[in-house]
């Protein structure tokens, strides 16, 4: 399977240390109970239902970078929005679109199942990056399907097909020179560790959009996942079952886990502030012999064997 990278002109200067600000919106909107008949959730009642639950978690974002920005005393943005697994009907698609224009935010999330390319009498499940691209005509927004190959049960039962042509590699480019890679899986791929062996030296976080009721072996995978490929690994769930988190191999408990919403039924934002170089220094450090790396205040876990960029 080939990798292919997008590269995206970062917009705000602090990107350019990696120092990223992620938005980790977790719905509650569509449930596994709505996919047992209009598995594209085409229903024109459903569709005002599910497009005023996103509209009002957006709603909630900016309510949340309002507070922040109370109690901060200073300006609140945010570089990159996660939404689950199936959680955008295609047709909501210009409501995200308006809004990364607005906060100029890049935004991954899970699309409903909707038509193959090329192949409209298929149905698939993937993911969806907006990307704002500078050009020299000014700014536009390009979009990334991220698909998903291996399939749960309940998909194959119903009669979902696999579709995964590549893998992306999102790089921003800053205007150092730095880049800093990110790329995403939809829920069962993440469990690929042949995925997460590709990705740990090409990347600098790792994205999992996911609809899963089993919390328990996600909480797990995203334990191991942070270490073995030594970076952040955020992971956005259903409010449905909860368990969205974000996690980084720093050596405190407090520091590593950074995020964790528990309970069922919980649709929540959290904003959350990932420092993408502190595993970067880590790596170098420990080729010159240091076993310490104290930026910031934080210390970071020693590097898994063969861990070199």
């Amino acid at each position: 399977m080939p990798l292919y990278t997008f590269p995206v002109a970062s917009v705000p200067p602090r990107t350019r240390t990696g120092h990223f600000r992620v938005a980790v919106v977790q719905t509650a909107l569509p449930g596994h109970a709505d996919f047992s008949g209009d598995l594209e959730l085409n229903d024109e009642t459903y569709r005002r239902r599910h497009r005023r639950h996103l509209s009002a978690m957006l709603r909630l974002l900016m309510k949340t970078l309002d507070v922040r920005k109370g109690y901060k005393d200073a300006p609140e943005n945010v570089d990159l929005v996660l939404l689950p697994e199936l959680s955008v009907h295609p047709n909501d698609v210009p409501l995200l679109v308006r809004f990364a224009d607005s906060v100029k935010a890049m935004v991954f999330c899970g699309l409903v199942f909707h038509p193959m390319p090329r192949q409209p009498s298929k149905l698939i499940n993937s993911g969806l990056w907006i990307l704002p691209v500078r050009t020299e005509d000014g700014r536009s927004m390009q979009f990334v399907e991220q698909g998903k190959w291996h399939l749960t049960p309940v998909e194959e039962a119903l009669g979902v097909d696999s579709f995964r042509p590549c893998q992306w590699l999102i790089e921003v480019r800053s205007g150092s020179g730095r880049r800093w890679g990110l790329s995403a899986a939809i829920c069962y791929d993440a469990t690929d560790l042949r995925l997460a062996a590709d990705l740990c030296k090409r990347t600098d976080a790792f994205v999992v959009a996911a609809m899963n009721r089993d919390i328990g072996t996600f909480d797990a995978m995203v334990s191991a996942l942070h270490y073995h490929m030594f970076q952040h690994v955020v992971l956005v769930n259903s409010a449905e079952f909860g368990g969205s988190t974000a996690q980084a191999p720093y050596s405190d408990a407090y520091n590593k886990v950074i995020v964790h919403h528990h309970g069922m039924d919980q649709p929540v934002v959290s904003v959350i502030d990932l420092d993408l170089a502190a595993f970067r220094r880590r790596r170098a450090k420990n080729s010159k012999g240091s076993v310490k790396n104290e930026e910031g205040g934080r210390k970071t876990k020693y590097p898994p064997a063969g861990m070199d960029r």
